[in-house]
């Protein structure tokens, strides 16, 4: 009569049952039963033959809509990509720009650095020379007030002495 799904052969009971069972989803129990009486069984098995490819039919056009659906949903995500790696390229750029901008901040710094070490060494050694000019100010003053007197007093005694 013919082959089911499974390869099988289909019996008239079979194809019956198949069609009975389509009939009563679609048309409800009693029209299914007056269809089932109506029908020999040659127009049984070509109901069930002709239900099961519009059946098919259905399918293949809902599986070729959600094919269409799924390359849509692909092309949008490899748009999405692209313009992903787009900002990814654009963010790398504008770090590259940002690293070279340190590397200029980083020389600046280093030169400012050796500026400033350069002024401190500058101004400690002027700071040392002042203040040891004021340190040979303030011997020589002593050495004036303490060594004047001093002199003085050592000459009176040796004169004293070459004098008696």
């Amino acid at each position: 009569m013919g082959v089911d799904k499974k390869g099988n052969d289909m019996t008239t009971s079979s194809a019956r049952l198949m069609l009975f069972s389509r009939a009563q989803e679609v048309l409800g129990i009693q029209e299914a039963e007056v269809l089932m009486d109506m029908l020999t069984p040659g127009e049984m098995f070509d109901a069930w033959r002709s239900d099961t490819q519009a059946g098919f039919s259905l399918v293949r056009s809902q599986l070729e809509i959600s094919e269409a659906a799924v390359k849509k949903e692909i092309v949008g995500v490899h748009q999405r990509i692209d313009s992903l790696e787009l900002s990814v390229s654009s963010l790398e750029l504008k770090f590259a720009h940002l690293e070279k901008k340190f590397e200029h901040v980083e020389e600046k710094f280093e030169l400012l650095r050796q500026e400033v070490r350069q002024e401190i060494r500058h101004e400690s050694q002027e700071s040392e020379a002042r203040l040891m000019k004021q340190i040979d100010k303030r011997i020589t003053r002593m050495a004036f007030g303490f060594g004047i007197p001093f002199i003085l007093t050592n000459i009176t005694l040796v004169a004293s002495v070459f004098y008696r």
